[in-house]
């Protein structure tokens, strides 16, 4: 298990520098962007679509 996840980190780094070839952008900088915009963005955004969902079903069983 130890070594898929190191795989899977080293992967998600050479990403990241492939990124920063190629954009004009450090691999800090894209680094930073991941885990401190889009990371905390895409929990709130589950979070809300979560309970949503969770009002949509609440609402469905009181007409059944």
């Amino acid at each position: 298990m130890s070594d898929l996840i190191k795989t899977f980190f080293f992967e998600c780094v050479e990403i990241m520098r492939f990124l920063s070839a190629y954009t004009f952008f450090t691999y800090k900088e894209i680094n930073t962007i991941v885990f401190l915009l889009i990371e905390p963005f895409l929990v709130i955004l589950f979070f809300l679509l979560w309970r949503f969902e969770k009002n949509k079903n609440k609402k469905l069983r009181k007409l059944t």
